[in-house]
């Protein structure tokens, strides 16, 4: 049967699914231990997580971004919503952004997109980390989307690797445009 375990190391809380057999008394989880990771050893066998200090967080600040047709960097100017994982490590990364209408039109629906990129070594979307949201016929809107986010993904990233979010809209709009005014990417260090 499996059992939820919960651990707390370094402010960070950790959720492990421990598959193990429950026994009088609990299933049998000993050795839980501090220091710059959790280990946990149960049945004799040792799950070791590093959840010390290799999490990134970065907020988007700066002018808003006006979203084209072609997918890139949603370019905030002052600080984007990219980071650079300087450990080597497992990742669980995600991303937001907001989008808003301001005073567009569509005549059919469209969508709107977002994504993980890795831009450094040999740059590749991260799999997984993609989402697309439709727009409904609009016209001289202006009106906020609301956040759209990639599913959280778990990414191997060698050292000094740069993920970043991209944003693209599946048409322009014949009037007004489409923005993204806040957009966040985490990472999370799992080991």
């Amino acid at each position: 049967m499996k059992k939820l375990l919960l651990a707390f190391a370094t402010g960070v809380l950790v959720v492990i699914l421990i598959g193990a057999t429950i026994q009088q008394g609990g299933f049998p989880v000993t050795g839980i231990v501090g220091g710059n990771g959790v280990v946990l050893t149960t049945n004799g066998t040792a799950i070791t997580l590093n959840v010390a200090t290799t999490n990134y967080n970065v907020q988007s600040a700066g002018t808003v971004y006006t979203l084209t047709a072609s997918y890139a960097l949603l370019d905030f100017g002052t600080t984007d919503p990219a980071i650079t994982i300087t450990t080597a490590g497992t990742y669980l990364i995600w991303a937001n952004a907001n989008f808003t209408a301001r005073g567009a039109t569509y005549a059919a629906t469209n969508t709107y997109s977002v994504k993980l990129r890795k831009t450094s070594g040999t740059p590749a979307d991260v799999a997984g980390a993609a989402r697309t949201l439709t727009i409904p016929i609009i016209t001289t809107v202006s009106q906020d989307f609301g956040l759209i986010d990639t599913p959280p993904v778990v990414f191997t990233a060698a050292a000094n690797d740069v993920i970043q979010l991209w944003g693209v809209l599946g048409a322009t709009p014949s009037a007004g445009n489409v923005i993204c005014d806040t957009a966040d990417i985490t990472a999370i260090r799992l080991y």
